[in-house]
């Protein structure tokens, strides 16, 4: 999937907040994504999309980095 977006972000404590807005084949959607840091291993990750049609989506993600022990 493509598409051609122009984004404004800003940072409030320990959430980045980025608004979308999304043109071409969207024409007219807008998202918002929400990247929180919970940890300094974890983040939680909310999308939320406003279509043309006024109608919403909304997912949720979370990313935990694994520490990996090498041998020396």
């Amino acid at each position: 999937m493509r598409g051609v977006a122009e984004g404004k972000g800003k940072l409030q404590g320990n959430k980045e907040i980025v608004e979308w807005q999304w043109f071409a084949q969207g024409q007219g959607a807008s998202s918002i994504r929400i990247m929180e840091k919970v940890s300094d291993d974890r983040y939680i990750a909310t999308e939320k999309y406003i279509l043309p049609d006024g109608s919403t989506m909304e997912g949720k993600g979370e990313m935990t980095r694994k520490k990996i022990k090498t041998e020396k």
